[in-house]
C-alpha cells in the first residue's frame, strides 16, 4: 500500500490536467483490459480498479466518477454482449457490473470524504501553528520589555553590588527571551546547538579579544536539553566576562559536548583565568553565589551534577543522559 499513501500525500490536481490524467488513466486501464482478455475471464473488472482508484486520489470524485461509468460501459458492450448466453447467464453478468459500479462507487466516496476530513485537518493545524508562533512572539517580546525595565532601573541604582545584580538578571532575560524566540523558529534552530552557542557567545563577548573554541560532538537533544545547555553555558560565559576576560585575566573559552562510555553526555565549558578554588566560590560575593547557584539548578535540571574545577582556568562539568528517542530535535 506504499503506493496508495504516495499518492494520497501528493494531493489533488485541479482542472484540465485532472481531466487529461483521468483520460489517460480510462485509456490505460481499457487497453490492459484488451490485452489481458484471454485471462481475465473470471476477474473482468480488474483493470478497471486501478485507474478509478488512482483517478479518486489524485483528479476528484468527479473524474473518478466518470471513469467509472465509462468503464462499466466498455465492459457491458465489449465484455458482456457474447450471443447465445442464457438469462442466467446474462442476469449473472448484470450482477457482476453492478456489483462493480456500487464497490467503485464506495471507494469514490470514501476517498472523497477522506480528502474532505484531512483538508479540515490541515486547516485547523495550520491555525493553531499560526496561534502557537503568535504566542511565543509575544512571550519573547514580553521578556524583552522586562529586560529594558531592568536596564532602566540599573542606571538609577548607585549599589555596585545591587547594580551587578540586576545587570545579571537583565542578562539572563534577554537571553531567555532570544532563545525562546529561536526554538520556535525552524530558522532559528537550523544550524543546532553549535550555531546557537556561537551566536550566543560572539555576541556577549563582542567587545573582548576572546577565541571561542566548540567541540559539540553529540546532537541528539531535545528542546529542553538545549534550553537548559544554552543557558548554563551563557550563565558561565557572564561570569568569565566579568571575573576573567574584562579584567585581562585571560583571552579562551572553550564548550565541548561529548559522548560517554556509558552513554550520558558530558558538557564541559572551561576559561583560561586564573581559576579558583571550589570553597572560594561558595565563600564569595552574592553575585558569584547566585550564579554558581543558578548553574547547579541548570545541571541539576539536565539531569546531572555540576562539577568545578579551578586552577588554572576555571572548568565546568555536567554528565547528563541523552534524551529519548520520542523526544529527539536534531
Amino acid at each position: 500500500m506504499a503506493w496508495f499513501r504516495t499518492l494520497f500525500r501528493l494531493g489533488r490536481m485541479k482542472g484540465a490536467p485532472a481531466w487529461a490524467l483521468a483520460v489517460v488513466l480510462g485509456g490505460l486501464g481499457i487497453g490492459l483490459r484488451f490485452r489481458f482478455d484471454v485471462w481475465l475471464d473470471q476477474t473482468p473488472f480488474l483493470p478497471f480498479f486501478p485507474p478509478v482508484a488512482i483517478a479518486a486520489l489524485v483528479c476528484g470524485w468527479r473524474q473518478a466518477s466518470v471513469l467509472l461509468v465509462i468503464s462499466a460501459a466498455v465492459a457491458a458492450h465489449f465484455f458482456f454482449r457474447s450471443p447465445g448466453l442464457s438469462a442466467h447467464a446474462e442476469l449473472a453478468s448484470a450482477a457482476r457490473l453492478a456489483g462493480f459500479l456500487c464497490v467503485g462507487g464506495i471507494f469514490i466516496a470514501t476517498i472523497a470524504v477522506m480528502h474532505g476530513a484531512i483538508g479540515r485537518l490541515r486547516a485547523a493545524v495550520h491555525l493553531q501553528e499560526s496561534l502557537f508562533r503568535e504566542l511565543q512572539h509575544r512571550v519573547a517580546n514580553n521578556m524583552q520589555v522586562v529586560a529594558a525595565m531592568l536596564t532602566q532601573t540599573r542606571r538609577a541604582i548607585d549599589d555596585p553590588a545591587a547594580r551587578d545584580l540586576v545587570e545579571r538578571a537583565e542578562l539572563r532575560i534577554r537571553s531567555m527571551g532570544e532563545l525562546h524566540r529561536r526554538l520556535h523558529d525552524p530558522r532559528g534552530i537550523a544550524g543546532g546547538l553549535e550555531t546557537l552557542l556561537l551566536d550566543y557567545l560572539a555576541d556577549l563577548f563582542q567587545d573582548l579579544p576572546v577565541q571561542i573554541s566548540l567541540n559539540i560532538g553529540a546532537q541528539d537533544l531535545n528542546v529542553d536539553q538545549l534550553t537548559l545547555i544554552v543557558l548554563l553555558v551563557v550563565e558561565a560565559a557572564a561570569n568569565a566576562a566579568k571575573h576573567v576576560f574584562r579584567a585581562g585575566q585571560g583571552t579562551g573559552f572553550a564548550v565541548s559536548l561529548t559522548p560517554l562510555v556509558d552513554g550520558r553526555l558530558r558538557l564541559m565549558i572551561a576559561d583560561d583565568g586564573p581559576g579558583f578554588e571550589q570553597a572560594s566560590v561558595v565563600a564569595g560575593a552574592k553575585a558569584s553565589r547566585l550564579g554558581m547557584g543558578i548553574m547547579q539548578s541548570l545541571a541539576q535540571q539536565l539531569g546531572g551534577r555540576l562539577g568545578v574545577t579551578g586552577g588554572p582556568g576555571t572548568t565546568l562539568s555536567v554528565d547528563f543522559p541523552r534524551a529519548r528517542e520520542e523526544g529527539l530535535l536534531f
